[in-house]
């Protein structure tokens, strides 16, 4: 219990000094109409999906996740009264770094880049993405540590200094009964797992296991990455000029990223999103949200295999 007693100090502590009901309820405001016009017209998938490979994609992903994030600003702005970090050229600086590094894959579909028989394609595909991805939300980061920052302090939370495992444990524990019970809905089986099995396995002639574990070690680390993008250098870079008050455009953000999952998964990040984001502003360190955030990735997609691989071995499929 004392992991739940740790998470239930952070938020009591974190919300008695940062909470302003207005603009908690203006965002939640702006978020349900979001999420209400994506779903409807299927917006992310639809019609920023058919864009992809065109000269003008790469741009609008930027202006994808930067409109949200500025409206979390301004909200904060509205009710704080305060608007002068909009002058400062540092605050577009981490805007423009955080918006490249999600949308730097955006330029060239990369899987191109190797020849291989078309029975592999998709296990390349697949892998290749994730390698790609990985490697933008980094590098950016990587040499604005070594630029900008100078190396001064650690890499945007990648620190077990001051880090408790217990609040993490403990979310993960309450979350595997609540996955286990997402794993038989029809919404979540249609998403998950994240892998389809197919021709590369009877192409190889191994086992769906054979190109399971490896895509989701590569799955794993762009949740790894993203954890560091979001939890650490958008928290950590803009609390300078935000306040403690940072993590709330991060969540408005963070939902955004979440178009096209399952509602009830979109719905969630906003939750989860802003109690990791204020566990990673009190405890300074992002390695507990990595834990938490390749878990519940992981074990989704994990559950998903385990009833597909049944439905196979039953003939259901």
């Amino acid at each position: 219990m004392k992991g739940l007693q740790k998470i239930i100090w952070y938020l009591r502590e974190y919300l008695a000094k940062e909470f302003v009901a207005g603009m908690y309820l203006s965002l939640a405001l702006f978020l349900a109409l979001a999420i209400v016009f994506n779903y409807s017209v299927n917006f992310e998938s639809r019609i920023l999906g058919n864009q992809l490979g065109k000269p003008g994609f790469f741009w609008m992903n930027m202006a994808y996740y930067a409109v949200p994030y500025l409206v979390g600003c301004l909200a904060v702005s509205l009710f704080t009264r305060n608007f002068s970090y909009f002058k400062k050229p540092g605050f577009w600086l981490v805007l423009g770094v955080f918006c490249f590094a999600l949308s730097g894959d955006a330029f060239y579909n990369w899987y191109q880049l190797f020849d291989v028989p078309a029975e592999l394609g998709y296990l390349t595909t697949k892998l290749t993405a994730k390698v790609f991805r990985v490697a933008f939300y980094l590098i950016p980061l990587l040499l604005y540590f070594l630029f900008v920052k100078k190396r001064r302090g650690g890499f945007f939370g990648l620190t077990t200094r001051g880090f408790d495992s217990r609040p993490y444990l403990f979310m993960m524990l309450v979350m595997t009964p609540l996955l286990i019970w997402a794993s038989f809905q029809p919404s979540f089986l249609r998403a998950y797992p994240t892998y389809v099995f197919g021709m590369a396995e009877r192409y190889l002639g191994v086992g769906h296991w054979v190109t399971f574990v490896p895509y989701e070690l590569f799955y794993a680390l762009t949740f790894m990455a993203l954890e560091i993008l979001f939890r650490g250098f958008l928290i950590f870079e803009m609390e300078k000029y935000l306040g403690e008050k940072v993590v709330i455009p991060m969540v408005v953000v963070y939902c955004t990223l979440h178009f096209g999952k399952p509602l009830m998964e979109c719905i969630s990040s906003i939750f989860g999103g802003f109690l990791l984001g204020v566990i990673a502003l009190r405890t300074r360190s992002v390695y507990g949200g990595i834990w938490v955030h390749i878990f519940i990735a992981v074990g989704m997609d994990l559950l998903a295999f385990v009833q597909e691989e049944y439905s196979w071995a039953s003939g259901k499929l």
